[in-house]
């Protein structure tokens, strides 16, 4: 599609480039039911298509035709039609996806491909986007993501009876003398019920701050998480005598 967009040499305005954003979506939804379902169920995905290019290109795909082939008729239609502007720039993101399905790209990849072509704009709003995804803005987000987390296996029983014996008053003095990264890195090796008693003894802003580290750190070590772990027993042990005396 490169080759032939260089031919041409079209001008496109941010008005084409908008225009053609829901037939992205659309690309990238097709993409997801071929990888899914295979190339047949294009069939029954496309069946109401109002867009003719767009049907009769991914029909191509689920037609068998090689990549060759499947080039070549797609740089024929758009070249038959003679259209210009966002139909134009439409054309060629289909025809670009559609190569892409054909060799069964992840939907994500097919997304990246599509908005380069509209633009750097486009690829750093595609960007944000996704790191939006990833970001946690509340305590429900931040359970929902860690109890699908991998969690360390080792021992730190001590540690979890001290911490889940312990009041909320002891747990919030213990906390307040080590810094954040240090105790996201405790939390890596914590059970679900550690991470609630952690996490609701700290003030919003060190949450969020944990929010903001947690997608983002390199791989621990166990050595790490245990010392961590012990430092904090140690904290936590101290606390609990004094609040006891």
């Amino acid at each position: 599609m490169l080759d032939l967009m260089i031919k041409l040499n079209p001008t496109f305005t941010e008005a084409d480039r908008e225009a053609c954003l829901p037939l992205i979506d659309r690309m990238v939804e097709v993409s997801e039911i071929a990888r899914k379902d295979g190339f047949l169920a294009l069939i029954d995905a496309v069946e109401t298509e109002e867009d003719d290019f767009l049907r009769e290109a991914i029909l191509f795909v689920a037609d068998g035709y090689d990549i060759d082939e499947l080039e070549r008729a797609l740089q024929y239609m758009i070249i038959a039609e003679g259209v210009s502007g966002a139909a134009l720039l439409g054309r060629f993101l289909v025809a670009e996806g559609v190569l892409l399905i054909h060799q069964a790209e992840r939907a994500k990849n097919v997304l990246l491909r599509l908005c380069s072509m509209l633009g750097a704009k486009y690829v750093a709003r595609w960007r944000e986007e996704e790191l939006e995804k990833e970001r946690i803005h509340s305590l429900d987000q931040f359970y929902e993501r860690v109890s699908n987390y991998n969690k360390y296996n080792g021992d730190l029983a001590d540690f979890e009876s001290a911490l889940l014996g312990a009041t909320d008053a002891a747990v919030q003095n213990a906390l307040e003398s080590f810094k954040t990264i240090v105790i996201t890195s405790v939390l890596r090796g914590c059970t679900f019920e550690m991470i609630r008693k952690i996490m609701e003894n700290l003030p919003k802003n060190r949450q969020s701050e944990i929010f903001a580290n947690w997608n983002f750190m390199g791989p621990i070590r166990v050595m790490d998480i245990e010392h961590f772990a012990l430092k904090l027993l140690s904290a936590l042990t101290a606390e609990s005598k004094e609040i006891i005396i």
